[in-house]
């Protein structure tokens, strides 16, 4: 009975000792939060007009404000993992995120996820593509990404209409019309 008494309060101990080394390996790098710049549109019109070119240039950090505004506002819905920060990088249309979420409200992590934008004719969409905690891919069942949409023509006079989108390299290229 000693033994076996001696026998479960190593294991414990092993327990104990893994699940404090799992969160420490998980723990986000970086500090990062939803807080977001403002979208400066009067500027982008005013280099819109000086290349005679109806079409918009959004930067990557200006998409990063976007989709941070959009996930401050309207945060994902999951039980078990709160969004606490975000980056993103844009490449040729894809989106690459770096995530600090927060299981069960305790164990603070980092996740990287990958999403291909799309333009939907109104929404620029991001769909989720996969994600990775550590080297480590999680599936898309469990990971239960965010899937923001932002609607770009809320950010555009009333006259002023989207008509496609374009990505190239670290730029998003919104092709302007009047409705």
């Amino acid at each position: 009975m000693k033994k076996l008494l001696i026998g479960m309060l190593i294991l414990a101990t092993l327990l104990a000792g893994a699940a404090v080394g799992l969160a420490g390996y998980v723990r986000p790098t970086d500090q990062r939060d939803l807080s977001y710049g403002p979208i400066t549109v009067g500027d982008k019109v005013a280099d819109m007009l000086k290349r005679r070119q109806a079409s918009l240039v959004l930067s990557e950090q200006d998409l990063n404000n976007l989709l941070k505004m959009k996930l401050a506002s309207e945060p994902v819905e999951n039980p078990n993992i709160r969004l606490t920060g975000a980056d993103f990088r844009l490449q040729d249309g894809m989106l690459y995120a770096t995530m600090n979420l927060l299981w069960k409200n305790r164990v603070p992590f980092e996740a990287a996820a990958e999403y291909r934008l799309r333009w939907t004719g109104s929404e620029l969409y991001a769909e989720p593509l996969g994600a990775k905690v550590k080297n480590i891919s999680i599936p898309e069942a469990i990971a239960q990404l965010p899937s923001p949409r932002v609607t770009l023509q809320d950010y555009l006079p009333a006259p002023v209409s989207v008509k496609n989108v374009r990505f190239e390299g670290t730029e998003l290229i919104m092709e302007l019309g009047l409705r």
